[in-house]
């Protein structure tokens, strides 16, 4: 073979293999466990849905994947520790409609949802239900905000924490609505709504899987739900549009996938694949129904233009009612 040949030669073998090597790498990953950071403690409906999909993907993927609760701050904690992470593909983070909010709620957070972030996809997205102790003279949501407007700050709703998406769908009634309601803090949905029954106060927004056993036992009464249709859960509450007169009050507690800013294209476009198969196995797709989720997956892009609209949505409602947590 004369040396133009074998020049020629080395020359296509050089190049093949530069091709074909980002192909094996993403071929090859994961090559070790996957932790997924969940920003809540264990228990949470935001855990169990960490922990259905974690199981799904440890059995598609070949690799553990190892749920790390980080709970406190409201997500903050776990939030800042993934944004941190490496960017490598082996830290992700099971995010919820919370951070959408914080860079408007909390002052001189260490992350940015969208400088330290890339999307992978969307999980799904659960209701909330709106619920009054069964002694409160409002029976309907249509009575409730008649109460609120005769009677300005004398209805106190239940949250789990400042900022969290409890609050701030009592917040984005009484703006959308003209009403004033006062937001009363717990450490958690459980003792509030313990509050709820016991009259403390009045209502509150809560999950609808963690509500639902209390409605239907009668120890709450439910005015709406805040989804464009109603809940195939609970199929005589209303929707919050039927309940109030008033379209766009919608809101829901999300969840979906990131990965810190940086991690290859090629990794998150594998687990975006993967995510989207493991919503759509029936098992998976049949539990998160029965808790009450709507399962959702898409794109990588769907999900960052998705984001950075709810942060433009809870960053006016913040401002409006100058909401703040230090």
């Amino acid at each position: 073979m004369t040396k133009r040949l074998l020049r020629a030669a080395f020359c296509a073998a050089t190049a093949l293999i530069a091709v074909t090597i980002p192909a094996v790498a993403a071929d090859a990953y994961p090559s070790k466990p996957i932790r997924l950071i969940v920003a809540f403690a264990a228990g949470g409906a935001t855990d169990v849905n960490a922990r259905l999909l974690a199981q799904r993907l440890t059995q598609q993927l070949g690799k553990q994947v190892i749920v790390d609760n980080k709970p406190g701050a409201a997500g903050n904690i776990g939030t800042a520790e993934a944004a941190r992470s490496a960017a490598d593909g082996y830290t992700l983070f099971y995010t919820t409609s919370a951070i959408a909010s914080a860079p408007s709620i909390y002052k001189n957070l260490s992350f940015d949802p969208i400088r330290d972030f890339t999307p992978v996809a969307m999980i799904a997205s659960a209701p909330l239900l709106l619920v009054a102790n069964n002694n409160f003279e409002a029976k309907t949501a249509r009575e409730m905000i008649d109460y609120a407007r005769a009677n300005p700050n004398k209805i106190n709703y239940g949250t789990s924490g400042a900022g969290i998406v409890l609050h701030l769908a009592g917040a984005q009634l009484s703006s959308a609505l003209n009403i004033q309601m006062q937001a009363v803090h717990y450490r958690g949905g459980a003792p509030a709504l313990a509050d709820v029954m016991g009259g403390q106060i009045q209502i509150m927004f809560n999950v609808i899987i963690d509500t639902m056993p209390l409605v239907q036992a009668s120890r709450v009464r439910a005015l709406a739900v805040t989804s464009a249709k109603r809940s195939p859960l609970l199929p005589d509450v209303p929707s919050i549009a039927e309940a109030t007169g008033q379209e766009g009050l919608e809101i829901g507690a999300w969840h979906g996938i990131l990965v810190p800013k940086g991690t290859p294209q090629e990794v998150v476009n594998r687990l975006n694949a993967e995510i989207n198969t493991a919503i759509q196995h029936a098992e998976m797709r049949q539990r998160l129904l029965a808790s009450g989720n709507e399962p959702l997956g898409g794109s990588s892009e769907q999900f960052a233009a998705f984001i950075k609209s709810e942060t433009a949505r809870w960053s006016k409602i913040v401002r409006d009612l100058d909401i703040r947590v230090d």
